[in-house]
């Protein structure tokens, strides 16, 4: 075998190695993201909730509002 063969062998294995490398990264990184938009969906969903209490709370209100701030024209 020819010198120039076995450094070009090793230069394609160091290759292989940084491509696997580099695919494990991408995978711990998607994996990070997935995490990351899951609390996102979390902390949306409690903040819909908290809203959607107050809402439940106020809601009878309005009616009376509405009705109380009729203004009675003559």
């Amino acid at each position: 075998m020819q010198p120039d063969h076995v450094y070009l062998r090793d230069v394609y294995d160091h290759t292989i190695q940084i491509i696997d490398t580099i695919e494990g990264f991408r995978d711990i990184v998607g994996g990070m993201l997935d995490i990351y938009l899951s609390s996102i969906g979390n902390r949306t969903n409690k903040i819909v909730r908290h809203l959607t209490l107050i809402n439940t709370i106020f809601m009878p209100l309005d009616p009376a509002a509405g009705i109380g701030g009729m203004s009675s024209g003559a």
